[in-house]
C-alpha cells in the first residue's frame, strides 16, 4: 500500500490529477487519463480496506458500484488543502455507508417473504406448500426447552432420511446436512420476517428432517422472543386490504367511464389510494419483522457479521435452487415471485 498511499505517492498523484484536469493538449490528455483512472480504480479498492470502513468480502461489489464515477470524482478534485488520498477517503466514507444501505435493504426485499396481491399478506413459497410435515424421532422433552436450548438441538438433530418431499426439498435437505449450511439455514428462519403457517412449518420440518412438532414449537417460542402485537398487526392488514380492495374497485370504475373529466379525477384518486397501500404495506412488512441480526448474533453465540455472511451465503443457495427450478420448467406462479432487490 505504500506505493499508493506514501507521502511522496500522494503528492505525485495530486499534481498529477491537477494536471490532469488543467490539461488542454488532447493527446497528452488521453496519456495521463490511463494512469490517473488506473492509480483511481486502485486507490478506490484499498481505501476501505484500509480504513476499514467496509467488510474485505464486499470490496468488488463496491468498486463495481462507484466505477461509474469514477470520471466525476476526477474532474471534481480542486486545488485546495486537501490531497488526492485524503479527497478519496471522504468520497470512499460516504460511498460505503450509502452502499451497504442499499445492499441491506436489497437483501431484506429478497430474503422478505412475497405479497400476496389479492390479500397483502405475505407468504412463504420457496417451499412446496403441502401440510404434510415431516413424521420422525422426537427431540426429547422439546416442550420444556428454552428457545436456544431448541435452536442447539436443532442444529445437532437430523433423522438424515428424505422422506416424503419434491426434488427440490430433498436437494436442499441433502445440504442442509452439513453442520455449516444447517446454521446458516436456521439463521435464515430467524431473520424472516413472521410469514409462519401450517404448509411452511411443514415445508420446514421436511428439508431440516425434523419432526413437525419440533417445528412448531420453534416458531412458538421465536414469536414469544420476538413479543409482537398480534391485535395491531391483524388490524394493520385489515386496513391494507381495504386499500387494495379501494384500489381494484377505482381500476374497474376507470375501465367503464366515458367522461374524460370523470377519468382523470378517478385516476388521481387511483394514485393516491396507490401511496397510501404501499405506505401501509411497508408498515405491515415492518410489523411483522424478524430477528435482527445482532439478536441472531448472540442467540447463536457468533459474531454479527458471520450472521451477515451466513445470510448472504443462503440467500444465494436458496436462489440457485430457485433459478434451476425454473429452467427446468417448473416455475413458480406470478403471485410467488421474490421482490425486486430495490422498491
Amino acid at each position: 500500500m505504500k506505493e499508493y498511499f506514501s507521502r511522496e505517492a500522494d503528492r505525485y498523484m495530486t499534481s498529477l490529477v491537477l494536471r490532469y484536469n488543467s490539461e488542454k493538449n488532447e493527446s497528452e490528455k488521453l496519456k495521463l487519463e490511463n494512469i490517473v483512472v488506473e492509480r483511481t480504480k486502485v486507490m478506490l479498492y484499498l481505501i476501505p480496506l484500509r480504513s476499514c470502513l467496509i467488510a474485505e468480502e464486499e470490496l468488488s461489489g463496491f468498486l463495481l458500484d462507484v466505477m461509474k464515477d469514477i470520471s466525476r470524482f476526477i474532474t471534481s478534485f480542486t486545488i485546495s488543502g486537501t490531497s488526492y488520498a485524503a479527497y478519496l477517503t471522504q468520497i470512499c466514507r460516504y460511498r460505503c455507508i450509502r452502499y451497504m444501505s442499499r445492499k441491506k435493504k436489497a437483501e431484506r426485499n429478497e430474503m422478505a417473504m412475497l405479497i400476496d396481491a389479492s390479500s397483502g399478506c405475505e407468504r412463504p413459497t420457496y417451499l412446496n406448500e403441502k401440510e404434510n410435515a415431516y413424521e420422525g424421532t422426537l427431540i426429547p422433552e422439546y416442550k420444556s426447552m428454552d428457545f436456544v436450548s431448541i435452536i442447539k438441538a436443532m442444529l445437532e438433530d437430523s433423522d438424515g432420511q428424505c422422506g416424503k418431499c419434491s426434488a427440490i426439498e430433498k436437494e436442499l435437505g441433502d445440504r442442509l446436512a452439513d453442520r455449516l449450511c444447517r446454521r446458516r439455514f436456521i439463521e435464515f428462519l430467524l431473520y424472516l420476517p413472521q410469514t409462519e403457517s401450517p404448509s411452511f412449518i411443514a415445508g420446514i420440518s421436511r428439508v431440516l428432517r425434523i419432526d413437525g412438532a419440533v417445528i412448531s414449537h420453534f416458531y412458538y417460542l421465536r414469536h414469544l422472543y420476538l413479543n409482537t402485537d398480534d391485535d395491531a398487526i391483524g388490524r394493520l392488514n385489515e386496513v391494507t386490504c381495504r386499500y387494495w380492495n379501494m384500489i381494484v374497485s377505482l381500476q374497474r370504475s376507470m375501465e367503464y367511464e366515458t367522461d374524460e373529466e370523470k377519468t382523470t379525477m378517478l385516476k388521481a384518486a387511483l394514485e393516491r389510494t396507490k401511496a397510501i397501500h404501499k405506505r401501509k404495506l411497508n408498515a405491515l412488512k415492518k410489523a411483522r419483522h424478524g430477528l435482527s441480526q445482532s439478536q441472531i448474533a448472540s442467540l447463536m453465540d457468533i459474531k454479527r457479521s458471520t450472521v451477515s455472511i451466513d445470510l448472504e451465503m443462503i440467500r444465494i443457495l436458496l436462489k440457485s435452487l430457485l433459478s434451476r427450478k425454473a429452467e427446468a420448467g417448473n416455475p413458480q406462479p406470478p403471485d410467488h415471485q421474490f421482490l425486486p432487490s430495490s422498491e
